[in-house]
């Protein structure tokens, strides 16, 4: 009797194992990191609790943490296909910006979480549509990368709309997406000390009316 409830109880707990592993967001493969685009950079990114517990999802989906690893792949996925290809993304404001050495162009990863559907289904284009919400979004401009399970790769999707806050987005799979923004920046520039062909006769001249105003004074004092 003991063996068959023992046996039982492991069946019971290989079956639920089995399934918490099954719902479980598998992390996102790395990409090699390329060089980066000159008068481009990405900056920190947070960790994968601190985007979870920052954003929130639509009515009908639920959002989760994803893995350090996903965050990392989200990282170099934005250098590698956001800043060296901004002359392929429709903005020329940006791509313009990136070219001037005045400027630069930073992208900030502002969240990355897995989103999946709960009660949700797909509108009449096949896509599914929800809204991630995110402190973390400001008014730069903003790009959202979608991890394709099949292809182990990110993809780039042009959101539907972006305020400070908020991006609706539009996908026909659900799998870790993260957002991206956008700002440009004056570089500032370096302080130059003046030459010394400059400054020579500047000092000449404090020399010669130092000079004069001796001569007078020596006139004045021997009159």
């Amino acid at each position: 009797m003991k063996k068959s409830v023992i046996t039982a109880l492991t069946a019971a707990m290989v079956i639920t194992l089995s399934s918490i592993t099954a719902f479980a967001a598998p992390s996102a493969t790395v990409p090699a990191a390329e060089t980066p685009a000159v008068g481009t950079a990405v900056e920190a990114v947070a960790s994968p609790e601190a985007y979870d517990a920052a954003t929130t999802v639509s009515t009908g989906y639920k959002e989760t943490a994803v893995s350090a690893t996903t965050v990392k792949s989200a990282s170099v996925a934005t250098q590698n296909i956001i800043l060296n290809n901004l002359d392929k993304l429709g903005d020329p404001t940006i791509a313009q910006a990136a070219a001037d050495p005045k400027k630069t162009v930073s992208a900030i990863v502002r969240t990355v979480v897995d989103v999946t559907p709960a009660g949700a289904t797909k509108n009449a284009a096949g896509n599914y549509e929800f809204t991630l919400s995110c402190n973390y979004i400001g008014t730069g401009r903003v790009y959202v990368l979608h991890y394709l399970e099949k292809s182990k790769s990110w993809e780039i999707l042009v959101p539907k709309a972006a305020t400070k806050g908020a991006v609706t987005i539009e996908s026909a799979t659900l799998s870790p997406f993260a957002v991206v923004e956008l700002n440009v920046a004056s570089v500032a520039a370096p302080a130059t000390s003046p030459k010394t062909g400059e400054t020579l006769p500047a000092a000449l001249m404090f020399i010669v009316i130092g000079a004069a105003g001796a001569v007078v004074c020596t006139k004045k004092v021997l009159a």
